[in-house]
């Protein structure tokens, strides 16, 4: 559901050729992927992440057939296994909103980087913006209760661009540039999608404590709201991403 926004993440940074990339908070890898795709074998590309389920999931799912190669690292984004500047370009799609400590998260960031690198960083606009996430939400505030409503409203918390502004300023980046990107997301038929998304989703422990009528009356629920995007396929669903890009230009403030 993310990879819709790649191509944007990569044409906002404008990778080429020789670049050294990292991607942080990889997960299984499709952001790396594709960077490391589009240098090829002229550059170098490292994707990194705090759990090593979702690099072993990295590694099974990349084609070992493909021209280029991954270094796949685990590391924590408060303290990166790097050198000072060490990349070109830092990439991170969907991180930044969970980091504990963004700034020290950020200025990390920015000392692996060499000067005159470049920030990609994408995060997810409002829940009103992102129609998917906004029926699930309502749906799990209705039949679960309002603590599944706020941990489902968790990755929309730097939906305002002036908050991303402000903290990668005050990490001391650069000629900051934020976008809102809308494209729509597709998923196979949403009546048997739903349910294996929502039990891979921090509420789905919840919703699987519910008696199994109220299970069927939150999926009817979202079902309703998300009619005007299904279609016999899957669902055609728009969504609102805000990229943000900025240059390492100075030294890192409290570092």
């Amino acid at each position: 559901m993310l990879e819709p926004w790649v191509p944007f993440l990569l044409d906002a940074v404008g990778l080429a050729p020789g670049n050294r990339v990292i991607d942080i908070a990889c997960g299984t890898g499709f952001v790396t992927r594709q960077a490391a795709r589009a240098l090829g074998e002229s550059g170098k590309t490292v994707g990194v992440d705090i759990n090593e389920g979702m690099l072993e999931l990295a590694k099974i799912s990349t084609d070992s057939t493909e021209p280029f190669t991954i270094d796949w690292q685990k590391g924590d984004v408060g303290s990166l296994p790097f050198e000072d500047a060490s990349f070109n370009v830092a990439l991170c799609q969907q991180g930044l909103q969970f980091f504990d400590d963004k700034n020290a998260a950020l200025c990390e960031v920015r000392r692996i980087l060499v000067p005159g690198g470049k920030i990609g960083l994408s995060v997810w606009g409002s829940l009103d913006e992102n129609p998917y996430f906004s029926a699930i939400t309502e749906a799990a505030r209705r039949h679960i209760g309002k603590e599944a409503a706020d941990g489902l409203n968790n990755p929309h918390t730097l939906a305002n661009p002036a908050d991303v502004a402000d903290l990668l300023a005050t990490a001391g980046f650069q000629n900051i540039i934020i976008k809102k990107t809308e494209t729509y997301m597709s998923t196979p038929p949403v009546r048997a999608f739903l349910p294996a998304h929502l039990s891979a989703m921090p509420v789905g422990d919840m919703l699987s404590k519910l008696p199994e009528q109220k299970q069927s009356a939150m999926l009817e629920d979202v079902f309703e709201m998300l009619k005007p995007y299904t279609e016999a396929d899957g669902l055609q669903v728009p969504g609102v991403v805000y990229i943000a890009t900025a240059f390492n230009e100075q030294q890192c403030p409290n570092v």
